[in-house]
């Protein structure tokens, strides 16, 4: 079965689980053909190869006009390259990722006469439906950016029941699949004994923004460090709030305790993070917008190496770890609350190691890439048919 996927920029480091679950796909017999505006990260992302990758290049200023005077907008455009390149290809599906690749999604499967479905992750549906421009004055589903590819989307697939729900409010009345974003469990062994505890480290991972709440982290050490004065902080990702956290970090006394790496492109150097660290924390918040996590991956990647996590319960974020730990979800915007949580599984070795087998059971059971791959098949075995499904 081929597959054509739309991702209006392909191989962003904040999306490694598009490069990663078409791979997968692909070895679940859906052959991946990517359409997008552009590419990068080919060092990090190898796959797929060049020769699927269908760049519609920038359009001329001339053409630009003339596409203005016909009232054909860049949709229309995009669809109507990557529609011409696929032809030849015959693919069974369309699958387009995120809310905003929807209208492209669905604009080239009608061009090609085939199924379309749409991935929601997270931002797509819970702020751009009603933070544009566009949306100004919407008063009810039909009125918001998505309304037209709601109708045309043959399927869609959200990847936690949080977003499902957020999908169902905003008026798609159509087939939703719960497939959460996998992990490929082969990468991320399972490290057993953690390191030693002579200086206890606490990792965060992700982009330094507000929404990641790296601040209240920071806010947090000066109570964790008195109770752990050897404990270090490390802290993987970049971002716009960089340089304003690090001035946070100094000006509450814990730069000293605190590492920034910024963002580290080699996947295996953040595995390396991970193994070394003795807690996770994701302490993410939900916005004023409504930005909230829809189903984190580095939850699930610190989980599965065995990793105790601490996080916040936001969006989705509950829909990552085992139901027995759910109860121990920190409220958002609480660094009291967040620095109490770390340090109580910082002072417990016997509860971490507890909570880390048990984390990699359920990561094993619900987000192992394979199985989640295969369930996405399926899906699109039943929107193609017999006939595209050969």
């Amino acid at each position: 079965m081929r597959v054509a996927h739309i991702v209006h920029h392909y191989g962003k480091l904040s999306e490694s689980f598009i490069p990663d679950s078409l791979e997968e796909l692909e070895r679940q017999g859906a052959e991946a053909w990517v359409g997008t505006l552009s590419v990068e990260g080919r060092q990090t992302y190898p796959f797929p190869p060049d020769a699927r990758l269908l760049v519609c290049p920038p359009p001329s200023l001339a053409r630009r006009v003339f596409d203005r005077l016909r009232r054909r907008t860049g949709t229309d455009r995009f669809a109507a390259h990557v529609a011409a390149r696929l032809s030849p290809l015959a693919p069974a599906v369309v699958h387009a990722h995120f809310g905003w690749g929807a209208a492209s999604g669905v604009a080239v499967a009608g061009r090609l006469g085939v199924p379309a479905v749409a991935t929601f992750h997270g931002t797509d549906i819970t702020v751009v439906p009603v933070d544009r421009p566009q949306a100004r004055g919407w008063r009810g589903p039909r009125g918001h950016p998505y309304a037209r590819p709601f109708e045309r989307l043959d399927a869609a697939i959200a990847v936690s029941g949080f977003i499902e729900r957020r999908l169902r409010a905003l008026g798609f009345a159509g087939p939703v699949e719960i497939v959460p974003a996998g992990v490929r469990l082969d990468r991320l062994p399972f490290r057993g004994t953690e390191p030693p505890a002579d200086e206890p480290r606490i990792l965060y991972v992700g982009r330094l923004n507000p929404q990641k709440g790296l601040d209240l982290l920071l806010e947090a050490m000066p109570r964790v460090l008195a109770a752990q004065p050897t404990a270090r902080l490390e802290v993987i990702g970049g971002g716009p709030s960089r340089a304003e956290l690090e001035a946070l970090a100094e000006h509450l006394g814990v730069a000293g305790r605190t590492t920034f790496f910024g963002a580290l492109p080699r996947r295996e150097d953040v595995i390396d993070g991970l193994r070394r660290a003795h807690v996770l924390v994701m302490p993410s918040r939900t916005m004023a917008d409504g930005a909230a996590e829809g189903s984190p991956v580095v939850s699930k990647e610190g989980q599965a190496v065995g990793v105790p996590l601490v996080a916040t319960d936001t969006g989705g974020m509950a829909e990552t770890v085992p139901p027995e730990h759910r109860a121990d979800l920190v409220p958002g915007d609480d660094p009291p609350a967040l620095a109490e949580a770390v340090t109580r599984l910082l002072a417990d070795p016997r509860a971490r190691a507890e909570r880390a087998r048990r984390a990699r059971a359920w990561v094993e059971q619900e987000f192992d890439s394979r199985g989640l791959a295969r369930r996405t098949v399926d899906l699109y075995a039943r929107l193609a048919g017999p006939q595209g499904a050969s």
